[in-house]
Parts: structure tokens; sequence; C-alpha cells
């Protein structure tokens, strides 16, 4: 049963983590489907993972990955094409679930190779 509930983890993780880049790569210049899209796949990965760590994860990467780009972006390190503000709205939720995933997809790869749980992420 531990190796079922880990395979689970890493393959969800994989799987919405594969809907973020193929909705990152085809809507970009669509800010706010973009913004749609992956709120609603933030809603399936918070649901999915439920757990205040999950929740943790996700705002921490929302809140620190828009603003770290920020200060590379005002420097003008690099823009984004298709935005009026510093940095374009679906960023935020980009990065939250970018960090949340990462955490979801190391911890079933780790839970599975060492057949323990996976943490609920």
């Amino acid at each position: 049963m531990k190796n079922k509930a880990a395979k689970q983890q890493l393959f969800s993780g994989l799987g919405l983590y594969t809907l973020v880049i193929v909705s990152l790569s085809l809507w970009w210049e669509q800010s706010l489907l973009l913004f749609g899209i992956l709120a609603g796949l933030t809603l399936i990965a918070l649901l999915r993972f439920r757990s205040r760590r999950s929740l943790v994860f996700y705002l921490v990467g929302a809140i620190l990955g828009p603003l770290a780009e920020s200060f590379a972006i005002a420097s003008g390190a690099w823009s984004y094409a298709a935005t009026e503000a510093l940095f374009p709205i679906w960023l935020p939720p980009a990065w939250g679930l970018a960090c949340l995933l990462m955490v979801v997809i190391v911890e079933g790869a780790l839970s599975l190779s060492s057949n323990s749980p996976p943490t609920q992420s």
C-alpha cells in the first residue's frame, strides 16, 4: 500500500506539473485565460495534496517567486512581453504551483525509493 500512495503522489504531481508547463507554453500571451487555468490547477493541487503544509509551500512560492523576479525586472535584467504591469497576473500562481509541485514530486520519488509512505504535502 505504501508504494501505491507514493506512486499516486509522484504521478499526480508530475501530471499537474506537465499541465502547468503546457499551459504556460500555449497561453502566456493571454494573461487572464492563463491566470484562470492556473487558478483551476491550484485548486486541484490544493485539494489533491490537502494539508496546511501544501498551502504554505504554495503561498511561499506565490509570494517570494514574483517578489524576487520583481527586482530583476525593475533592474532591467529581463522583462515579460505580454504585460502592462511589472509582471503578468499569472506569475504568482505559476510560482506557487512550481514550489508546491516540486516538493510533492520529490517527496513521492523519495518515498518510492525508500518504501516509506509519502509525506502528505
